[in-house]
């Protein structure tokens, strides 16, 4: 059964006759029957009835059963003929926290989706254990995320630091006193960033009762800075935008020394195939970003992180 057979037999069907079919494929009327009769032949079936002196024909009902085959045979052909016209498109899927999906990587997605129409990039925020889980299970191709676990087919690399900044409103009395008590008398709108920084949270906290809200994202964090009476230690790189947004709040350094943000590129010890090629273009782009700001500083100074 070839695909000229199965185009004649459907041209037919449509055509109600033989010689308008034949007229339609640009053939004769006899290489029309003739390409039936083999298709007959080959399925061991008759698709037509033939009444003498009737041009018009009528599918039997083996030829009604066949139909739908055919119509589903022909469509994939001319998919198959089409494959070196049709744009193939990979694939690059991310996983990483919130906080850092919506600073640091935010632009590096947003130029890539522009410089590689090909490429689909699929995005994701999960917490660190759950990033984990997907590069070890191949779910994804790489990883951003503040915290380690021991996964045995998951490779780890730090890739930059970041600051954690106090952010608090100009007229707070901190600013004048610099005391921890005076600190505490506001409302602290609060994330875990990672382990250590909850560690150090308890050391420089647990000795001074103060309203602790708690929110899951940096997002959620600076939206509800909109009290002189609250303040947050924010990343940076966050921590900047909004003071520049929000002149009435400065983001400062402490003598608190909250530990610096680490961030680590997770990725399978063995990458799929094809994928390694992509993670470089998309740590190309990253990497160029991150030299240029200056919220951050840059663990490896070199944009491949992985072994080609």
């Amino acid at each position: 059964m070839i695909y000229e057979e199965i185009e004649t037999f459907l041209q037919i069907h449509e055509s109600g006759n033989i010689g308008k079919a034949a007229k339609q494929l640009n053939i004769t009327q006899g290489t029309a029957s003739v390409r039936i009769k083999q298709l007959e032949q080959e399925l061991n079936i008759k698709l037509f009835y033939r009444h003498q002196g009737i041009k018009n024909i009528e599918l039997t009902a083996e030829g009604k059963l066949f139909l739908p085959i055919a119509q589903m045979s022909y469509a994939l052909w001319n998919d198959a003929k089409n494959i070196n016209n049709l744009k193939i498109f990979q694939n690059l899927k991310i996983a990483s926290s919130d906080t850092i999906n919506m600073s640091t990587l935010y632009d590096a997605y947003d130029q890539f989706i522009k410089e590689y129409d090909d490429i689909n990039l699929s995005v994701k925020s999960y917490h660190s254990k759950e990033i984990h889980r997907l590069i070890e299970n191949q779910f994804c191709d790489i990883g951003f995320c503040t915290n380690i676990y021991n996964f045995t087919n998951v490779l780890s690399t730090p890739i930059y630091e970041e600051d954690i900044l106090l952010v608090i409103h100009k007229n707070h009395p901190y600013l004048k006193t610099k005391k921890i008590l005076d600190l505490t008398f506001g409302t602290e709108i609060y994330v875990n960033y990672s382990s250590s920084f909850n560690l150090w949270h308890k050391q420089k906290f647990e000795r001074y009762e103060h309203k602790l809200f708690t929110v899951g994202t940096v997002s959620m964090q600076i939206s509800f800075l909109n009290d002189k009476s609250r303040w947050a230690f924010t990343p940076a790189d966050f921590a900047l935008n909004f003071v520049k947004n929000n002149p009435e709040y400065v983001a400062i350094k402490t003598d608190l020394n909250p530990p610096m943000r680490t961030i680590y590129l997770l990725h399978n010890k063995y990458p799929k195939a094809g994928t390694r090629n992509i993670i470089f273009l998309f740590l190309d782009i990253l990497y160029n970003i991150l030299k240029n700001n200056d919220a951050i500083h840059l663990v490896n100074q070199k944009p491949i992180l992985l072994t080609k």
